[in-house]
């Protein structure tokens, strides 16, 4: 697990600060003080079993969670995050084995309440999973690709969008 001191005053995980560290096992809490974590900093921490991100993160960086392999749970309350895919989808490629990044393994995925906009791709092609959108009462846009080919979305509150809810991208 990743610990940090609090109060903490880190503001930033760098662009592949852990990526591929195999020491980094079970729960990450990310301090309230970071507001950005870069493109690929958590990616391919195989052992990381559950991540929050705080309201206070402005930007979650593309890949940055891809390739944990092991998620159950992920706690994502970022409010306007613009970077690109947070879990990379199943045909990109993964530096650590030369192949690509398949998560086929079922978790759940829970939007928190300061979420006002999810970006393009947020979700990777095949999802599986459990995802709560009930306390995501502020989400007043989705992405284009936000949720393509997640066929397998699970849940009561999967597909249960508030009243804020103003524009859908394409697909």
């Amino acid at each position: 697990s990743l610990t940090l001191p609090t109060p903490c005053n880190l503001r930033t995980i760098g662009k592949d600060t852990f990526s591929g560290n195999s020491l980094l096992t079970g729960k990450i809490d990310i301090p309230s003080s970071v507001e950005t974590i870069g493109d690929g900093a958590f990616s391919g921490c195989r052992l990381i079993t559950d991540v929050a991100v705080p309201s206070t993160v402005t930007r979650v960086g593309t890949g940055a969670f891809g390739g944990c392999t092991s998620l159950c749970t992920f706690y994502y309350d970022v409010a306007n995050n613009t970077a690109g895919k947070l879990f990379p989808s199943s045909e990109d490629y993964d530096p650590m084995t030369g192949g690509t990044i398949i998560m086929e393994h079922p978790f759940t995925l829970t939007l928190g309440p300061s979420v006002e906009s999810l970006p393009n791709n947020f979700c990777w092609q095949g999802f599986v999973g459990t995802m709560d959108l009930s306390k995501a009462t502020k989400l007043k846009s989705i992405g284009e690709y936000a949720f393509y080919q997640c066929s397998s979305l699970e849940g009561p509150n999967a597909l249960a969008f508030g009243d804020a809810l103003a524009t859908v991208g394409s697909y």
